[in-house]
């Protein structure tokens, strides 16, 4: 009799599932909906690939306005005027949020073997404004922290990144410039 009663087959434990809880349904909405996104967002970053992408762009010095020595820095700084001209509308498509270009300076020094500068940006937006050609000064100053930018060969590229709605933010080097800094300083003339 203890062996029939130890070992006789019991019914399964009555156990009450919620199945339609406000938790439950909302669990399964925040799921499906964070699915679905992520499908679409994969779909739009690899079919922004199918596009071909010729983008065009170049930096062109023109002149140094001013060599100077910054007394308070205790820096060499140069102000230039450079032509920047550009065709980036090839690089706008569906999954293009903005495109951030800039103008690199870039020389080597005794003291340090790379030295790379933004001097000047500009953030487009819309593929309306991804066509230009502009004159410009550079927006920051070209500075070199131990005075050596005098006589420096110094190169000019014009780089952009794009930053995409999904996926990789990647930067690219299209033209690219070079001249030689002045051996002396000098300042803008006035008037």
């Amino acid at each position: 009799i203890l062996a029939q009663v130890l070992f006789a087959p019991r019914p399964p434990p009555q156990i009450a599932f919620e199945m339609d809880s406000y938790s439950t349904r909302s669990n399964t909405i925040f799921c499906t909906f964070v699915t679905c996104l992520g499908s679409c967002a994969i779909l739009s970053h690899l079919t922004s690939y199918h596009f071909e992408v010729n983008p065009t762009g170049t930096a062109q010095m023109r002149e140094i306005t001013e060599l100077t020595k910054n007394s308070y820095l205790g820096a060499d700084q140069a102000i230039l005027t450079f032509d920047v001209d550009a065709n980036l509308e090839s690089e706008f498509n569906w999954n293009c949020h903005q495109l951030w270009v800039y103008v690199v300076a870039s020389y080597t020094t005794p003291k340090n073997a790379r030295n790379e500068v933004v001097i000047w940006d500009k953030c487009i937006e819309d593929v309306d404004e991804a066509k230009f050609s502009e004159t410009v000064q550079n927006k920051y100053p070209l500075r070199d922290e131990f005075t050596l930018l005098r006589g420096a060969n110094i190169t000019l590229s014009f780089r952009y990144r794009q930053q995409p709605i999904t996926g990789i933010v990647y930067e690219k080097r299209l033209g690219e410039t070079s001249f030689v800094a002045p051996e002396e300083y000098f300042r803008a003339k006035s008037g």
